[in-house]
């Protein structure tokens, strides 16, 4: 079809052409293409647009030029903005973004679109899309959204009798942001929405946020805890190479609610933590060797799966450093493994090496040891859990379950010199 048209073009072309007519022959005439077909019209039909040479100039049937700026070739304009979160729907920190329910409102002068208000009227409201054809828009956007991450709801444009305009835009955004996960989930966020012109620079537009509480913040009763809520807003230039934008923005200070990671990850992996405790409880008759066994193994692979579930919780990438669950997850491992590591240890002596006396002390010591072990390293975690200096505590707690792991090992066997001493033949 389109290699159709062209031929159809060229036809019509150099019809017009053999009857002495050609495009742009005469500088007082304006060519104007419809459906392939020239229509010749004067300046008194179609206002014509002179070229940097002198000639005519090519444009299409029914395309009205753009409306400039109020202040073009002068001054920048001054918009003011606000922006307020009507709904909060959460943050996905795997994929490092948040959702939210924008309302943004641009506020400016232009004595111009008072000639869209009718006759008696104060003020005049029209669709966005309308009043594009009529008058000057500011073209402010929001700069952190992910891919395909606005959908617009609804947009108007008020004009008051006093030549300002109001743009009210309401639209539902997914926005980048990068988390500072270390405290996860103790944590706290400041979670940014930027605006800015999408083509003007910082000489043509500058964005002064609007003082009014209505207009900028969060709508009251969107968050359950509202005492670590805060809202404040800013304008500040940014210049990127020969990019130098007037940006708007407004951040929140949000912070997790952790009962329900408590309730569904610290208490499920304590709770293991007994469980594999209960293991020095059993007997270590023949009969209960698998069920000893059995037991510390589950534990420590049912509390590999909860670790996983906070892994899938956070950031893939971009990740500075240990995380405090992840610290917390380590010390759990840790405990279940050195559970499951002395357990095997206990089995050995008292049915390979035969020494029951050893076997039942290392049992009943452990009984007390586990719990006095568990309770001051999840302590010690649950000390800092700001986030900071985790990567020195991980390397405490390594080390101290490491020495203290040889050390008791070393003491009973120092007590058991005789099991590895070479026995005397009976005469």
């Amino acid at each position: 079809m389109g290699a159709l048209n062209i031929f159809l073009l060229l036809c019509n072309v150099l019809s017009v052409s053999s009857e002495g007519h050609a495009c742009g022959a005469d500088p007082s005439e304006t060519c104007v293409f419809d459906i392939g077909r020239p229509v010749w019209n004067r300046p008194q039909d179609l206002s014509f647009i002179q070229s940097a040479k002198g000639g005519s100039r090519l444009t299409i049937a029914g395309e009205a030029p753009a409306p400039s700026r109020p202040n073009a070739g002068a001054k920048a304009e001054t918009i003011q903005f606000g922006i307020l979160c009507k709904q909060f729907y959460g943050m996905n920190l795997a994929q490092s973004t948040f959702t939210a329910d924008i309302v943004l409102t641009l506020k400016w002068r232009d004595p111009r679109a008072l000639s869209l208000l009718p006759a008696g009227h104060t003020s005049f409201t029209i669709s966005g899309d309308l009043a594009r054809e009529k008058i000057w828009l500011p073209d402010i956007v929001a700069t952190n959204r992910a891919f395909h991450g606005i959908d617009i709801i609804s947009s108007s444009i008020t004009v008051s009798y006093l030549g300002y305009v109001i743009k009210t835009q309401r639209f539902l955004a997914i926005i980048n942001q990068m988390f500072d996960v270390r405290a996860f989930p103790f944590d706290r966020q400041y979670l940014s929405i930027r605006v800015a012109s999408a083509t003007l620079m910082s000489d043509e537009l500058k964005l002064v946020a609007i003082n009014d509480s209505k207009l900028m913040g969060v709508k009251d009763g969107i968050f359950s805890d509202e005492d670590g809520l805060s809202a404040r807003s800013s304008v500040f230039e940014e210049e990127d190479g020969s990019l130098r934008k007037s940006r708007g923005q407004l951040v929140l200070r949000v912070t997790r609610d952790h009962m329900a990671v408590i309730q569904s990850v610290i208490v499920s992996e304590v709770l293991l933590l007994c469980v594999s405790w209960a293991v020095y409880f059993f007997p270590l008759s023949l009969p209960f060797v698998m069920p000893r066994v059995a037991t510390s193994v589950i534990a420590f692979l049912a509390l590999m799966t909860v670790s996983s579930k906070t892994g899938a919780m956070l950031p893939s990438d971009g990740r500075a450093g240990l995380v405090w669950i992840d610290l917390f997850n380590e010390c759990c491992q840790m405990l279940v493994f050195l559970t499951f590591g002395l357990n095997i240890l206990v089995e050995t002596i008292i049915h390979s090496w035969k020494e029951d006396g050893l076997a039942e002390r290392m049992s009943t010591e452990l009984q007390i040891i586990f719990p006095c072990v568990a309770l001051v390293s999840l302590g010690f975690c649950c000390l800092f859990r700001d986030g900071r200096s985790l990567d020195m505590m991980a390397c405490f707690t390594r080390l101290s379950f490491a020495a203290g792991t040889v050390f008791y090992v070393g003491l009973k066997f120092a007590r058991a010199r005789h099991i590895f001493s070479p026995r005397k033949p009976e005469v």
